[in-house]
């Protein structure tokens, strides 16, 4: 049975290699580098916002894992030609899978972020993307597949050349998708870990279980 995991400081370690060291919330200058200042910036997110992703674990291995943050705690989509996202959204970003995982799983744990930060009373998401021609692939490294968002219910708010920044409304999630029970409880030890060279390109739900200390937006 698949267990989800949010990503905090104590559960970061579950986070498959590069995303512990994610370009997302870094300048374009890079000096925030570094898993320490991810670590900074995690912590000060958790105070007053929450967690920052989720996890899929098998039993004790990974299966796939994504990532979210609200617009103003991110510097990086300041420097993408497609735009910014309005300031008091949430970007979605980097949802990989180990290689091999089928689409379907991705697929689930990308409604259940939805679905998570609607239950945080979060209202919009957006999330960058570029055609990949198919809508079975969710990604390449940091970025979704257009076809893919746009099958999960993303509608593309403009585009910059082959860039494309998209947009899906979470009040209009089916009830019984949105609106499952959630838990809290907290992930003892490190016992799981990911396997870094086993998650690459990551190519369909059931949102609940989810373990970690959620948090509703002041």
């Amino acid at each position: 049975m698949t267990a989800y995991v949010e990503i905090t400081t104590a559960s970061q370690g579950l986070l498959p290699s590069p995303c512990p060291e994610c370009l997302w919330w870094q300048t374009t200058q890079g000096e925030n580098r570094g898993v320490e200042r991810r670590l900074e910036w995690m912590r000060a997110l958790e105070e007053s916002w929450g967690s920052v992703g989720l996890v899929a674990l098998d039993g004790r291995e990974v299966n796939s894992s994504i990532q979210f943050a609200p617009v103003r705690a991110l510097p990086r989509p300041l420097a993408l030609p497609s735009g910014e996202p309005p300031e008091d959204s949430v970007l979605l970003f980097c949802l990989r899978g180990r290689v091999g995982t089928p689409s379907r799983d991705t697929q689930e744990l990308l409604h259940r972020a939805m679905a998570h930060l609607r239950h945080r009373q979060i209202r919009v998401a957006h999330a960058y993307a570029r055609p990949l021609g198919t809508n079975t692939v969710c990604g390449v490294r940091n970025l979704f597949g257009l076809e893919f968002l746009e099958a999960n219910g993303f509608t593309v708010v403009r585009s910059v050349g082959r860039a494309y920044l998209l947009k899906v409304d979470l009040r209009g999630l089916v009830p019984a998708l949105a609106e499952a029970g959630w838990t809290a409880r907290r992930l003892l030890g490190g016992a799981v870990n990911p396997s870094p060279a086993t998650f690459g390109r990551a190519a369909a739900v059931r949102p609940d279980a989810i373990t970690g200390p959620s948090r509703t937006p002041r």
